[in-house]
């Protein structure tokens, strides 16, 4: 019957037996082809969901197995089928006429598939529909009854939605009425495939009159891991699972924003299966992911810092053993947009951690083992990268990409080629941090290898990472073979400090040369033990080939001005760190503090406009160009913005002058006595850069000499009033 039945609609509606996966919305009347109600609703009626077009008319008998040709809005064939699957329900359409309908309303609810007694389910099945969100209105009244009820259920493949009762006396006008003349179900589908109504009896008999599917266009998605099989539209009907979220957002170029609350979410959630190494978080171009939320937030401002331990929104690649061999290789793939066009895809509140990709570290598309901007740009926001290990990088950006990584965090994180960034393309950082890494390969590489494009860097901390061997690990540009692979950066207002393996190493080969801008920054107790021979300053800056170099108002270690004109105001005092560990201020441990201490040289010695005026704020989020009273103007131009990523807030002291405690120990005691004087005298003779604080004529300033004009302007500082 159901081949008998299916081939007869077919030459009815000139379909084909092939049926194409559908995208768009279906309008159906369950029809009676004779008296109230016979013939199908025009097509600009609009039913409860407001979606005109072409009507299709279900003529009876509605046998168990009945497969009949649907067409879409636009009455093209091919659009879905509808198979009927009936237990103990009618095969009838009936016809009766309600005295509260008329016109097309009439032409819908007037004719029924009389679905049986109580006791009987029919099930229409819809299929295939394309991933995305989908409103069902399914018309259940019964026209000669009004105390018969329906009972609308709607499920896909892996969801099932609440049931909703439907009956009662239609309204005048043949007023809609949810609950009444229809049931609403909103649904989700994160793969292809059907939308399943079933339909039961509640009260005697059941009735269908006709269905509509509409597919929705939504801006913006739900996801809670505590969540369950919504459809993602509110917190209350959150969906489990960002891939289905991401699957939803792929196939509907509507969707911009994803809203992720805290808990922890694996690629293989879903659709894969536990242990399947190959899925990643693909997102489209043009989508913002967000994390951090307690899952009530009505508009973006309620949601509370992401990065707080107890609001984090953890996109883990654990998904085997304890052992890492196994966790997923990838856990973010910035991908093509629904429209399969190039996209900026943005990352905000989010930690990424323990993926570990093993493959080939020279391919593309399996470098950036925690982030991957390869088919689309990456921006970060407030982001997390932690205990990845990948071939080539855990954040990756392809050429023809870019990537934009504000108040970022990257921490250990190892690889055998590069370990933090590694960029083909664009690359942007700002207030980002860069800790703890190892990386025990010999292969060439560094925590941002910069191999050909430009990057930008300002307001960085660079620290405390270790190379067992090879180039260096603060900053590596690396360019060969061919002139169109070179690299330019520009580093402004950053520090690099405490990094096993060296500072920046930029190499240049070919007939473009490689270039660096160098400002208002820090350069520390970088060291690379694997070659005794390198000077303390070209274990900060080490170069080969012929690049070219512009530094300015920079603080190197064991600054000689090898690099001639082109570096201005740059010298070699220590920086004085605070130091957290309160050791010897000699970089080295994770948690070294890398502020700024009140007698630094890099406190206003930078110069103002070597870093743009639209950089406000430092590393801490605090203003930038802060002018401490009780220091000279000791920049390029006057310039009294910080050298480093930080910028001090206070004075460097309560009061100047004021650098010793009870002893004759560093530091401030608010008092200025003879302490104070203990502790200049033994800087001066110890030939401490704290106690080089004068230059001729007795004006404020490091010169490189210890000699009468520091004490000048040390018992000028002493004896001056306090702020």
């Amino acid at each position: 019957m159901a081949s008998i039945l299916t081939a007869a609609v077919c030459v009815a509606v000139g379909c084909s037996t092939a049926l194409a996966q559908f995208v768009g919305g279906v309008n159906v009347d369950f029809n009676a082809v004779s008296g109230a109600g016979s013939g199908q609703p025009s097509i600009v009626f609009g039913g409860a969901a407001a979606q005109g077009g072409y009507w299709n008319p279900l003529n009876p008998p509605y046998t168990n197995g009945t497969s009949v040709a649907v067409r879409n809005l636009g009455n093209s064939a091919n659009a879905v089928t509808c198979f009927f699957t009936t237990a103990g329900g009618g095969t009838g359409a009936f016809g009766f006429n309600n005295a509260n309908t008329t016109g097309d309303a009439e032409l819908l609810m007037d004719d029924v598939h009389d679905i049986g007694a109580t006791g009987s389910t029919v099930s229409y099945s819809f299929g295939s529909f394309a991933p995305g969100v989908y409103d069902v209105f399914t018309y259940a009244a019964a026209p000669d009854n009004a105390t018969f009820r329906t009972r609308v259920t709607v499920r896909t493949n892996s969801s099932t939605l609440p049931g909703q009762v439907v009956g009662g006396t239609i309204p005048a006008g043949g007023v809609f009425t949810e609950g009444v003349t229809h049931a609403r179900h909103t649904v989700a589908l994160s793969v292809p495939g059907p939308l399943i109504i079933d339909v039961t009896p509640e009260v005697s008999f059941g009735s269908v009159n006709g269905v509509q599917i509409v597919r929705r266009a939504p801006t913006r998605l739900y996801v809670n891991s505590a969540g369950g099989v919504g459809s993602g539209l509110s917190w209350g009907s959150a969906l489990a699972t960002l891939q289905r979220a991401l699957a939803i957002a792929r196939a509907t170029p509507s969707v911009t924003e994803i809203w992720v609350a805290r808990g922890v979410q694996r690629p293989d959630g879903f659709p894969s299966t536990a242990g399947n190494r190959e899925a990643v978080f693909d997102v489209p171009g043009g989508v913002t992911v967000y994390g951090g939320f307690l899952g009530t937030e009505a508009t973006l401002a309620e949601r509370p810092d992401p990065l707080l331990p107890a609001n984090l929104t953890i996109l883990s690649g654990d998904i085997g053993t304890a052992a890492a061999t196994d966790n997923t290789l990838r856990l973010v793939l910035c991908g093509l947009t629904a429209t399969s066009t190039v996209g900026t895809v943005t990352l905000d509140g989010l930690v990424m951690e323990r993926a570990y990709s093993d493959e080939d570290a020279g391919d593309p598309y399996t470098a950036g083992c925690a982030v991957a901007a390869v088919d689309s740009s990456v921006v970060m926001r407030r982001c997390v990268v932690r205990d990845c290990f990948g071939g080539d990088a855990a954040v990756h950006v392809a050429e023809g990409r870019s990537g934009t990584l504000s108040d970022c965090l990257l921490e250990r994180n190892s690889s055998t080629r590069t370990t933090a960034c590694v960029s083909l393309g664009v690359l942007t950082m700002d207030r980002c941090i860069v800790r703890d890494h190892r990386m025990p390969g010999t292969f060439y590489g560094s925590l941002i290898s910069l191999r050909s494009g430009t990057a930008t860097l300002t307001n960085c901390l660079v620290h405390d990472n270790n190379r067992n061997s090879g180039a260096g690990t603060g900053m590596f540009m690396l360019v060969v073979g061919t002139p169109f692979n070179t690299a330019t950066a520009t580093v402004r207002n950053c520090t690099l400090a405490g990094n096993t393996g060296g500072g920046i190493h930029i190499g240049s080969s070919g007939t473009l040369p490689s270039s660096l801008v160098l400002r208002n920054s820090v350069l520390w107790g970088n060291r690379r033990p694997i070659d005794p021979s390198a000077t303390v300053e070209e274990q900060q800056i080490r170069t080969y080939g012929t690049p070219v170099i512009n530094i300015l108002d920079t603080i190197v270690e064991g600054w000689t001005g090898v690099f001639g004109n082109t570096s201005t105001a740059c010298f070699s005092g220590d920086p004085w760190f605070v130091d957290a560990d309160g050791a010897d201020n000699i970089p080295g441990n994770a948690d070294d503090n890398y502020r700024l201490a009140p007698f630094s040289p890099a406190r206003d010695s930078g110069w103002n406009t070597g870093t743009p005026t639209d950089v406000t704020t430092d590393l801490d989020g605090l203003p930038r160009r802060v002018d401490d009273p009780a220091v000279a103007n000791g920049g390029f131009n006057l310039g009294y913005i910080d050298r480093g990523c930080y910028e001090a807030q206070a004075p460097s002291a309560p009061c100047p002058g004021d650098i010793g405690r009870t002893g004759g120990v560093p530091g401030s005691d608010a008092t200025r006595d003879n302490n104070d004087f203990v502790v200049f005298i033994d800087w001066f003779f110890m030939s401490d850069s704290r106690a080089d604080c004068g230059r001729t004529g007795g004006v404020a300033g490091p010169d490189g000499l210890f000699n009468n004009n520091d004490f000048v302007v040390y018992i000028d500082q002493f004896f001056a009033p306090c702020p």
